[in-house]
């Protein structure tokens, strides 16, 4: 079996990451950005090289500009592997010889841990009539937060946001009515627990 690209699988686990997050199938995305489930599905396993337009259609529908971000970042990796690549005449993983060609080896970095509680979580009233703004601390390491409101505190709860920003607006609400909302973020082992509930009435 043919090994994947690094940048293919991490691409194709953010697209997972994301599209669970969002509560959808491959088929139920596959139909949202106009793409086959097969290929979906090749994307998410790293088997496909994407084209920008499929990623700008898969981040659209999945509402998350920064895979498009991630595409671009993938594109100036590859040229510094190219470029690196090119300046050498052979390859070797052997640490002597490593250092012997100037190079600096470090100790591959310590994966995350479970991700924290966001803190200080505030609701405020939205600039539109039916919004709530929400505001927290950023959490290190997240891959992306997720949000809910709920009438009650007991819940039941409705997810309303998944992105990678510590800010985010809660719309549709009923105007005047008291909302309860809290916020978790979502890490490498999975999400992590949620934040002290905020309330806001909606504007």
């Amino acid at each position: 079996m043919p090994t994947v690209p690094r940048h293919r699988q991490l691409l194709g686990e953010k697209v997972r990451l994301y599209r669970k997050l969002s509560r959808l199938t491959q088929e139920q995305l596959a139909e949202k950005a106009e793409l086959a489930p097969t290929y979906l599905s090749d994307v998410e396993r790293g088997r496909e090289n994407s084209s920008v337009d499929v990623l700008n259609r898969i981040a659209k529908a999945l509402a998350v500009q920064q895979l498009v971000e991630l595409n671009t970042a993938r594109g100036v990796a590859q040229d510094a592997v190219a470029v690196l690549a090119t300046a050498s005449e052979t390859e070797t993983m052997d640490d002597a010889e490593l250092l012997s060609g100037g190079w600096h080896l470090i100790d591959p970095p310590t994966p995350p841990g479970p991700m924290p509680a966001p803190e200080n979580l505030v609701a405020t009233g939205g600039d539109l009539e039916g919004e709530a703004d929400l505001a927290w601390e950023p959490v290190t390491n997240r891959d992306a937060y997720l949000a809910e409101w709920a009438a009650d505190p007991m819940g039941p709860w409705t997810q309303f946001y998944v992105g990678t920003k510590s800010s985010c607006t809660a719309s549709g609400l009923n105007p005047g009515q008291m909302y309860y909302f809290r916020v978790r973020a979502v890490g490498p082992l999975g999400p992590g627990p949620w934040s002290d509930i905020a309330q806001k009435r909606a504007s």
